[in-house]
């Protein structure tokens, strides 16, 4: 939908790990929206040319590592622009994502998690973002 909005100014790709079976999978759409909207309106919109957005999920163990990975600008050129605009707003998006995060894993006994990783090109240059996130694998 993001995509449609901004006049296709990136391009995504989603890669599923033939392991999992999507029709019995379930992942919790409340903890991954956040991180794809950010990569794509602070790291994809600022960028000059086209961008792309990476949506995987792969089974690792007993795990599923989904990853959200961008070539925007950077979490660091992102708030430098942020510093530069108008706008003010303080983002909670974090710290709501942890809380949700924290909430899935009490209710439901599981011990799921995030990293988030500044990505560099061959010179040192910010090149994008990349979110790991951590999902136990249930098998019936």
């Amino acid at each position: 939908m993001e995509r449609l909005r901004v006049s296709g100014q990136f391009d995504y790709k989603l890669v599923l790990d033939p392991k999992l079976d999507a029709d019995y999978t379930e992942i919790p759409s409340m903890i991954i929206q956040p991180f794809l909207e950010n990569a794509i309106w602070h790291g994809l919109m600022h960028k000059k040319g086209k961008g792309l957005l990476l949506l995987s999920f792969k089974v690792i163990n007993d795990r599923i590592l989904c990853t959200i990975e961008d070539n925007g600008v950077g979490r660091e050129a992102a708030t430098a622009l942020k510093q530069h605009s108008s706008q003010r707003h303080t983002s909670k998006g974090l710290q709501i994502t942890r809380d949700r995060l924290s909430l899935y894993n009490s209710r439901f006994g599981m011990d799921a998690s995030f990293d988030i990783e500044d990505l560099r090109d061959a010179d040192g240059q910010p090149s994008g973002t990349r979110v790991n996130i951590w999902f136990p694998l249930i098998e019936d």
